[in-house]
């Protein structure tokens, strides 16, 4: 191999890893991006949770109150923000003995829930949904004024399981 074609190789091997840098520096940096934008939405979903003005704080199964095979049961919130609130619905997440939800139901408190006050919502499982062994509250919605605008709607996660049955 002449000279020539060494050099013009180790000139091509030069630039090659000089473009191989450049493309690995970017890399990095969008990389770099991406991690901080996925921190700041993290951060972003947590002071949310934090200024969540309902919160549920419980639940319990009353059973059938009124001999007709409807089973009855409340999933107890708080109202954790600084105004009253209306329009109250929990989405209540049936499940069978497996965890898997079968179905919802989505009771609603009409009334004003004043600051600092708890309340229960009453749902009902019906005598055909033998299958069901758990009630759990998934999301909750309200309105932040009492004509029913100003909608507020999120998840509930590691909200209690309700024993049914």
């Amino acid at each position: 191999m002449s000279s020539i074609a060494v050099n013009e190789a180790n000139t091509r091997a030069a630039t090659s890893e000089a473009d191989r840098k450049k493309i690995a520096d970017a890399y990095d940096q969008v990389m770099s991006q991406i991690e901080q934008e996925s921190q700041q939405a993290q951060q972003e979903q947590q002071q949310s949770a934090k200024s969540e003005a309902v919160t549920v704080t419980g639940g319990r199964w009353k059973g059938d109150t009124t001999g007709t095979g409807y089973g009855e049961g409340v999933v107890t919130v708080r109202n954790d923000g600084d105004k009253p609130l209306s329009i109250i619905t929990v989405t209540v997440a049936k499940l069978d003995a497996g965890g898997k939800v079968t179905g919802e139901t989505y009771p609603q408190m009409q009334s004003a829930l004043q600051p600092g006050q708890s309340a229960d919502i009453e749902f009902m499982i019906g005598p055909d949904e033998q299958n069901v062994t758990h009630a759990q509250a998934t999301a909750i919605s309200y309105a932040s004024d009492k004509n029913g605008t100003g909608f507020t709607q999120y998840n509930v996660y590691n909200a209690p399981k309700i024993a049914v049955k």
